[in-house]
């Protein structure tokens, strides 16, 4: 009850203040941040097309980006990438540091082929058991699970399991360089469902990161969603978000009204946490009065909408727009616009 009535005072809070940055030009320290992570979850995309580890302000790096060359990202560094692209079995992205604000930044590239696509479709609902308790022992610091019927989605947990213990290693080896810097995790589309994954396997390691999903789906059963917004204490993220209009830490969803994505896997089994932002504007430009605060678990991301049919979706040319394609694609910018 008292969440609910944080959750009315921050959307009138939120409502109030968007007015007044209409009539100031001032523009929410929140929404600056949705914007940059956005711009550095595009850049995953681009990473196929021979971007090189270094500076991304610096000539040799091959960002395709125009943003790359501009700040605040022409500080950022790649110092590792990844790809695992077996079949049925697709992650890949990159980490990279920034010495300017101190960020160790893990970020997860989304669905952009077939082998995504059949990751996708295996939502069988298995037990999460921690992958530090699966013979991948990253760290000492490891607090106890209390989450007895936990469930999350097979396909998305068979590539934690088998490729994130090895980039979380690469990412904490990184931040033992750097104890001060903060861990940030960063994915659209499937990729923020591994990122939700591996920011859950680094909280419970005693870490604190900012974890921030455009279009993510589902990852979890009831049990396990509530239990994400326990360790991420997803009501006290809520309560900070509406007295200051900014986020340090905790898991942030955002969502495109229109995206069929976070309305899967299309059962009430799953259920979304997390603090949910909602951009309610299909076309660009996506500006700070376009999105709006819904807070925990929005039942609006929770089932597919009657007129779209699952079945319309076609998992080897993708799918049309009216079924949200362009809405999954853009938040705020053309998260994709290296693939398509």
């Amino acid at each position: 009850m008292r969440y609910i009535a944080v959750l009315l005072a921050c959307y009138l809070a939120f409502a109030y203040g968007y007015k007044a940055e209409y009539q100031t030009e001032k523009i929410p320290q929140d929404y600056k941040t949705l914007v940059e992570y956005a711009h550095i979850a595009a850049i995953a995309y681009c990473l196929e097309k021979e971007s090189s580890p270094g500076i991304f302000g610096d000539d040799d790096s091959n960002c395709l980006l125009e943003i790359c060359k501009t700040k605040p990202y022409e500080s950022l560094a790649i110092k590792g990438r990844f790809k695992f692209n077996t079949w049925g079995e697709a992650c890949s992205g990159y980490y990279a540091i920034d010495h300017e604000t101190k960020r160790i930044l893990l970020v997860f590239r989304g669905t952009a082929s077939r082998r995504d696509w059949l990751r996708n479709m295996d939502i069988f609902p298995v037990e999460y058991i921690p992958i530090f308790n699966n013979g991948i022992p990253l760290t000492d610091t490891v607090q106890n699970i209390d989450c007895d019927n936990c469930k999350v989605h097979r396909g998305y947990y068979k590539v934690l399991k088998k490729h994130c213990g090895s980039i979380i290693q690469g990412v904490l080896a990184l931040h033992d360089e750097h104890l001060d810097y903060k861990l940030v995790v960063v994915g659209h589309s499937l990729g923020g469902a591994l990122a939700v994954l591996s920011g859950v396997e680094l909280r419970l390691m005693g870490y604190d990161p900012l974890v921030v999903s455009y279009a993510s789906p589902k990852v979890g059963n009831k049990d396990m969603a509530e239990y994400i917004d326990r360790i991420f204490s997803t009501s006290e993220v809520a309560e900070y978000i509406c007295e200051n209009r900014d986020f340090e830490t905790g898991y942030i969803r955002v969502v495109h009204k229109g995206d069929m994505i976070p309305k899967l896997p299309p059962t009430s089994i799953y259920q979304h946490c997390g603090f949910e932002y909602t951009i309610n504007k299909k076309y660009f430009p996506h500006k700070s009065d376009d999105i709006e605060p819904k807070g925990m678990s929005s039942l609006d991301d929770q089932y597919i909408e009657g007129q779209v049919s699952i079945a319309k979706f076609n998992y080897n040319k993708l799918w049309s727009d009216n079924v949200g394609k362009y809405e999954h694609n853009n938040y705020f910018i053309g998260i994709t616009k290296c693939q398509i």
